[in-house]
């Protein structure tokens, strides 16, 4: 059986470090020979969160070209390593409305409207009762607070508050782990630093066009930067 690589865009943020790490341990549990790969360099709030939860982040290593992808929180090919061969591509679970599903052609789809894709991971180990280690709890919890922006941004669903009700039970959370948490979201740095990670490009008919989006506490001080 050909090794199974899961991973998410280059570059990824916390959703796609999250969903990666947790769906490469749901399809060990499976009996997969499955392994999670980050290509790239991680957001900073997924390599704090990472580090908040003693995770090591898995590096790529040489490839044989005879792995299978399974891809998270992605769709778009323009955001994928070169070593992501589409054709070798066996499943994609994302959760946006625009992206280039019919690219993939050997691979199963589950792209839902969600507000995380952290949220489709989590309700497959409800859905099958396996048990979720600690790490893989806590990086789909917090990718569904950050994308959901605490359950106050318009794309989220009753299915995200659900998925998180259920990691969160498992999980011993500060009082204050919401101020913590946005004080990380908030270590964007300057327009020569980290704020580089929320800065997406994209092609609209032949046109590259910036579109930056931000949830940070502390914006007075980060205009006058």
């Amino acid at each position: 059986m050909d090794k199974i690589i899961v991973t998410s865009a280059e570059n990824p943020d916390l959703d796609g470090l999250a969903c990666s790490y947790a769906y490469a341990e749901f399809l060990q549990k499976k009996g997969l020979d499955a392994k999670c790969v980050i290509f790239g360099k991680p957001f900073y709030e997924a390599k704090a969160i990472a580090k908040k939860t003693k995770v090591r982040i898995p590096k790529p290593k040489n490839f044989t070209g005879k792995e299978k992808f399974v891809l998270t929180d992605t769709s778009i090919v323009s955001r994928l390593h070169k070593s992501v061969k589409i054709e070798n591509v066996v499943e994609v679970i994302d959760h946006r409305k625009f992206n280039n599903s019919s690219a993939f052609t050997n691979a199963k789809l589950q792209i839902e409207l969600v507000g995380a894709a952290a949220t489709l991971i989590a309700e497959k180990f409800m859905k099958e009762r396996i048990t979720i280690s600690t790490e893989s709890r806590t990086l789909l919890f917090y990718a569904i607070l950050s994308n959901t922006i605490n359950f106050k941004n318009k794309v989220t669903t009753e299915r995200d508050i659900e998925a998180a009700k259920w990691l969160q039970k498992g999980m011993r959370l500060r009082k204050n782990y919401l101020k913590e948490f946005m004080k990380i979201k908030s270590r964007v740095g300057n327009l020569s630093g980290t704020i580089k990670d929320y800065i997406g490009v994209f092609d609209f008919s032949g046109n590259k066009i910036c579109i930056s989006q931000l949830e940070i506490t502390g914006t007075k001080k980060f205009v006058a930067l």
